[in-house]
Parts: C-alpha cells; structure tokens; sequence
C-alpha cells in the first residue's frame, strides 16, 4: 500500500465530524491540504518521498476499475430493491458508462432455478412517487402529536442550556464548600447550612430542566426536528440542476432506507413502497 506516513510523516486534521447515518454527528468534512498538520521524521522512513511518488504513480497506471465503479453513483444507487425477491436492483448503464435513466429487470434466480420475473421500470417513475412520499411523510411529522414550531423549539433549547450551566455552577459550588470545610475554612455548621442551600437550589433547578426536557420531549420531537432539516435538504439538492447523482444519493439515503417495487408489465400493475429511516 502507498502510505504516507511510511515515509517518516504523520498526517493529521485530514477530517473533522463522522457523518454517522444512526448516530448523532457532525457531517463528514474533508479539511483543505492547507490545514493538514503534517509532521516530519516521526519515526524511520521506510521510502524516500521521492520512491512514494514513483509508486503512486505505478499504482495509477496497472490499476484495474470495475465496469460498475465506471458507472458512477446515481441518485437512487443501492436503494430500489425488488419487491418479490428483495434483491438490490441495479441500473441499466451503457457501454460508456452511461445510464439509460431506468432499472434493470431483476435477473435473480432462487435455489430451485426459479427465475425472478419482476420487470425494470423507468427511474422517472420512481422518483415522482418518491417527491409524493416525501411530502406525505413532512405532513406526517407536523400533524403528529410530536412535532413543535421550530421557534418553539429554539427557545426551549436556549432556556434548557442556560439552566443547564446554572446546574453546573451550582454543583462546583458545592465541591468547593466541602473543599473549603476540609481546610478548616468553614465550621461544622457553617459548611452544614451552605451545603443544605445548594442542595436545594440544585434540586430545585434540576426540577425545572426536567419540567423543559419533557416540554421539548427529546427523543422524538428532537428526532422530528432532524427529519424536517433532512427533508429541506433533500428538496433543495433534489431540485438543483447543479447537483450530481452522488449528491443526490447521499441526501437520499439519509432520509430513506429503501424503495421496493413490482412491476407486471403484462398487466401494466405497478405497486411500490418506501420505507423511511
């Protein structure tokens, strides 16, 4: 492998955030060559900078690139699943990469040589039923009894930090009364009747956040608040006409988790779902 870091450097601040699709993060970002924390003669160079060049430069010219990864990412990429067999369905691509804007005819066989008649169906088709299923499902969430104006929420967010801070005065205040007692600073009773004070301002104050917390309800108006963002960002990126096909399908997977469809093309009956994140 052509590694960096085996020519003596270590290589830092590359990145910042994660972009965890299930987990709380900040989005991945790749950080400019200029902000990169590059330090030298770390340890032994295993090859002089001058032997890493050479061999990116053979490893460019003797690598081999799957006719898919020539492909490219496209919108719906490792979305639409077969809706009979539940196999992934793939686009058709041209010989020069390429694509024919529909979804290739599921080709799947089962164990008893069984063939797998569901038929392909143009992406047009698809994303129209997607734009209605997102709007259904940005309706769901405000009628909910877990959604809350945006404002509403900001404000609440803002008390609850606040408060939130006030809690962790609070408590090194105490610490610091039973530090102060410990070194004779304070009596028995002066150290008792300060400490009884903010345990009751502490608790009290604990009272209120909890009172903010179930106001706010995190574990879901939190996560419908998320989804809304996530839906403004798909509308925007999905309705540029600068955006590329990675961009979409990126956004895309973020909100949805896979859209199955069967297709009878004898009988012109399409059925198709979408299941969300």
């Amino acid at each position: 492998m052509a590694l960096k870091y085996d020519t003596g450097k270590i290589i830092s601040n590359k990145t910042k955030g994660s972009g965890h699709k299930k987990k709380k993060a900040q989005p991945l970002v790749i950080n400019p060559r200029e902000e990169w924390v590059i330090v030298e003669n770390c340890h032994a160079a295993v090859k002089t900078e001058e032997e890493h060049m050479k061999l990116l430069a053979m490893l460019e010219k003797g690598q081999i690139v799957p006719n898919r990864a020539k492909a490219g990412t496209y919108a719906l990429s490792g979305l639409v699943f077969c809706g009979k067999c539940k196999k992934m369905m793939r686009y058709n691509v041209r010989s020069d990469g390429y694509s024919t804007n529909s979804i290739k005819a599921c080709n799947k066989y089962d164990h008893f040589g069984n063939y797998c008649s569901n038929s392909g169906v143009k992406v047009n088709i698809l994303t129209d039923f997607i734009d209605r299923g997102i709007a259904d499902y940005e309706q769901r969430i405000i009628d909910s009894d877990n959604y809350i104006n945006t404002d509403v929420i900001e404000k609440l967010e803002r008390i609850i930090r606040e408060k939130e801070t006030q809690l962790t005065k609070l408590n090194r205040a105490l610490s610091k009364i039973k530090e102060m007692y410990e070194m004779e600073e304070y009596t028995r009773e002066e150290y008792e009747e300060r400490k009884v004070k903010r345990q009751q301002e502490i608790s009290a104050l604990e009272s209120e956040l909890a009172v903010h917390r179930y106001e706010i309800n995190y574990d879901s108006r939190e996560k419908n608040k998320e989804r809304m963002k996530l839906i403004k960002s798909f509308k925007d990126i999905w309705s540029s006409e600068s955006a590329t096909g990675h961009d979409k399908n990126m956004i895309a997977k973020m909100i949805i988790s896979r859209i199955e469809y069967i297709y009878d093309k004898g009988t012109y009956n399409l059925n198709i779902s979408i299941q969300f994140n």
